[in-house]
C-alpha cells in the first residue's frame, strides 16, 4: 500500500483577531487551514474497495499515528512525514477501535472479532492476544497509570484488564448493553461508559461500586471524554448534541449549538478548544469560553468516525477511506500561551 502525501504548499491562514483581558479567543479564522497530511488507503487486493477508517490514535508526545478500520489491518504512520511504517495482523473482523498507552508504548485494538490485541510500538515483535470477549468490543483505553484496559461494547458490562497477564482484575456490571464510548478521570478512579440508551454510567475503579447514572442524550452516545483537571464531561451523541457535565454531580454545565448531524467523536485539542466531528464530514472547532464555532476543517467525503489529540495535532478518520492530519499548535499554543500569561498576571 502506498502512502499520498499532501503538504501545505501555501501558509495557513490562522488568524486570531483578538484576545480579551481573560485571554479568551473572540474569533479565529481557521476555514481554510490545510492538512499536514492526507493519507489515502488504498485497496488491498483485486475486487476489495479501500478500507473506512474507524479508528485513529496519536502516540502522546511522540511521532506514531495508527489508523484501523474494516479491513482487519492496523497501520502505523510516521505523523511527521507522512509515510507509512508498518501493516500489523491479528484480528478476523473490523476493527472499531485503538487506543495508545500513556507512555506511548504499547496499542491495544479491538472490534467486531471480540479479540484484544496488544502490540508493542518499540519493537518488531509479533502482537498479542490479550484477551477474548463474548460480544463485539466498541471501545477500549489504557487507565491513566497504563497498568489497565478497560474493554466495553456490546456485552452488559465493561472489563478492566491488566496489560501484563491479560488477567480480569474488575467487572464492571451495566444493566444497558451496547457501549460505544469509555472514559477514565484522570486520576484513574472512575470510569463512566455510554451507549446505545442514551445514558452515561460511572463506577469507583477502586472498590467497582456504581457512582452515577444519568440521562445525557435523547439517543445514542458515541463518545465521551474528562478533561485533564477531572472536571467536566463532555459527551456527544446521536441527537446531534455536545454537552458539558460537572463530573462530580453529573449537573448539566453547558451545551454547544446543536449539530444537523450525528456527532461521533470529540476531542480537546487545547483546555479551551474542542473538536467535533461526525456524519456532517467535517470537523469543528469550538471555544469552550464563549461556546462559539471558531473554525472548521473541511476536505473529508464521508462520516468522520474517528478524532485523536496531541500536542496541538489532531487527526481525523473517515468512512471516505482518509486520515487527515491538521498542525493546529500555532494557533491553539498561542492562545493557550496567552491565556496562561493572563492568568499568571492576574493572580499577581
Amino acid at each position: 500500500m502506498k502512502s499520498h502525501t499532501t503538504r501545505a504548499c501555501i501558509a495557513c491562514s490562522l488568524l486570531l483577531l483578538s484576545v480579551a483581558s481573560g485571554a479568551e479567543i473572540s474569533a479565529a479564522e481557521t476555514e481554510g487551514v490545510p492538512p499536514e497530511h492526507v493519507l489515502h488507503l488504498t485497496q488491498q487486493a483485486a475486487g476489495l474497495k479501500p478500507p473506512v477508517i474507524t479508528a485513529v490514535c496519536l502516540q502522546p508526545h511522540g511521532r506514531l499515528l495508527a489508523t484501523a478500520g474494516d479491513d482487519h489491518m492496523v497501520r502505523i504512520w510516521d505523523r511527521q512525514s507522512g509515510s507509512l511504517l508498518r501493516q500489523i495482523g491479528g484480528h478476523d473482523d473490523w476493527i472499531r477501535t485503538a487506543a495508545i498507552s500513556p507512555d506511548g508504548r504499547y496499542l491495544a485494538t479491538a472490534g467486531m472479532d471480540r479479540q484484544i490485541v496488544i502490540c508493542d510500538l518499540h519493537s518488531e515483535s509479533r502482537p498479542r492476544l490479550l484477551g477474548h470477549t463474548s460480544d463485539a468490543v466498541w471501545c477500549v483505553t489504557f487507565s491513566p497509570d497504563g497498568r489497565h484496559l478497560a474493554v466495553a461494547g456490546f456485552c452488559h458490562h465493561v472489563d478492566i484488564l491488566n496489560v501484563s497477564t491479560g488477567q480480569t482484575v474488575q467487572r464492571l456490571k451495566n444493566p444497558h448493553c451496547d457501549m460505544r464510548t469509555i472514559a477514565y478521570t484522570p486520576d484513574g478512579k472512575r470510569l463512566l461508559a455510554g451507549g446505545r440508551n442514551g445514558r452515561v454510567r460511572s463506577w469507583s475503579t477502586v472498590d467497582g461500586s456504581p457512582l452515577q447514572d444519568w440521562i445525557a442524550h435523547e439517543r445514542r452516545v458515541w463518545s465521551l471524554l474528562v478533561d485533564r483537571q477531572g472536571e467536566r464531561v463532555f459527551s456527544a451523541g446521536e441527537d446531534g448534541r455536545v454537552r458539558c457535565w460537572d463530573a462530580q454531580t453529573a449537573k448539566l454545565l453547558f451545551e454547544l449549538p446543536r449539530e444537523p448531524a450525528i456527532v461521533m467523536a470529540i476531542a480537546m485539542v487545547s483546555d479551551s478548544v474542542l473538536a467535533t466531528a461526525g456524519s456532517n464530514n467535517s470537523v469543528r472547532l469550538w471555544d469552550l469560553d464563549s461556546l462559539r464555532q471558531i473554525g472548521s476543517l473541511t476536505g473529508h467525503t464521508g462520516s468522520v468516525a474517528s478524532l485523536a489529540s496531541s500536542d496541538g495535532h489532531l487527526a481525523s478518520g473517515s468512512y471516505d477511506t482518509t486520515v487527515r492530519v491538521w498542525d493546529l499548535s500555532d494557533v491553539y499554543g498561542h492562545a493557550n500561551a496567552e491565556r496562561r500569561d493572563s492568568q499568571t498576571t492576574d493572580s499577581r
